[in-house]
């Protein structure tokens, strides 16, 4: 049988107890942890994906973006319905859809230019056919699907007729040859390695032992867009040195060995993931804090009604 107190005076119809008016912090806490984690998490797996499966599997990257993206959408629409309607309550669903948001454009933004820079490259040399022993006075045509050409021991870089177009950068070509001279096939090139005539330092160019070249991909950004300065690069040197020039030269690289710089492209990919995802946890923890206060806030106002 229960018992009240005689002197305790009756509490008012629709008075809330303390026990209901006292906020819970574990409800602030994990609407802060919302805050950080999922944004973050946004951010981590689009920025894996591309960074690491694109172009390998482009498929699965471009549909698993999408349905992000589809996500956050849907998102906003159901926090818009729920504050219009007053269906659920509309925190944090109004922020965290604009924060992913948010996340999901910069993610998008920095993987693309580690895809185009480093992982895309990586995957088309490994992808493509190496050639060994080649001379350098092979035709081009025979290898326009290479990505790597060993060329033979009597080749070398003749840096004595290298030329330097200027286009805002330095497009830098050397004639990679051997010692029965005829036409230019192959160049070796860079950019901004080299004055306007002779003094070419790229990579490996002034290394005695080097005789691997990386093709530089016409069909891929940016060398697509270089190509064809380094072709007028190649014009000049012909010009000025009297040599023939292949229709459709090959541009390549000048390296010690192309495996090490294949696997510098995938420690550069990964170097970049772990700094930007390192640099985007502080921004959600910052950003998290900041709103703490608000959060604070909608509670309160949240239980009032």
């Amino acid at each position: 049988m229960s018992t009240t107190d005689a002197g305790a005076p009756p509490a008012e119809v629709g008075e809330m107890t303390p026990l209901a008016t006292q906020p819970k912090p574990q409800s602030e806490k994990v609407r802060l942890a919302a805050i950080i984690l999922t944004p973050f998490a946004v951010f981590f797996f689009v920025s894996l994906s591309i960074i690491f499966f694109y172009p390998s599997a482009s498929f699965f990257v471009i549909a698993f973006n999408l349905f992000v993206f589809l996500a956050i959408v849907l998102l906003r629409m159901y926090s818009s319905a729920s504050q219009k309607y007053g269906l659920q309550p509309f925190w944090p669903y109004q922020r965290l859809s604009a924060l992913s948001f948010c996340a999901f454009c910069v993610a998008l933004m920095i993987s693309v230019y580690a895809c185009l820079h480093y992982t895309e490259a990586a995957f088309q040399y490994e992808s493509r056919r190496v050639y060994r022993n080649v001379s350098p006075t092979q035709k081009p045509t025979a290898f326009v699907d290479a990505s790597i050409i060993e060329f033979s021991a009597s080749t070398f870089v003749n840096r004595a007729q290298a030329v330097g177009f200027k286009n805002h950068d330095v497009f830098c070509v050397a004639p990679v040859q051997d010692h029965n001279g005829g036409e230019v096939n192959f160049f070796a090139a860079g950019k901004n390695c080299c004055q306007s005539r002779v003094a070419i330092t790229c990579d490996a160019v002034g290394h005695e032992s080097a005789r691997t070249g990386m093709v530089m991909l016409s069909d891929t950004w940016p060398s697509s867009i270089e190509h064809d300065l380094f072709e007028e690069a190649a014009k000049m040197a012909a010009a000025d040195f009297g040599f023939e020039v292949a229709e459709h030269p090959i541009f390549v690289t000048w390296v010690d060995d192309a495996d090490t710089v294949i696997d510098g492209f995938h420690s550069s990919a990964v170097t970049y993931f772990v700094v930007w995802n390192l640099v985007y946890g502080i921004i959600c923890c910052i950003t998290a804090y900041a709103l703490s206060g608000r959060v604070h806030e909608d509670l309160k106002r949240l239980r009032r009604k």
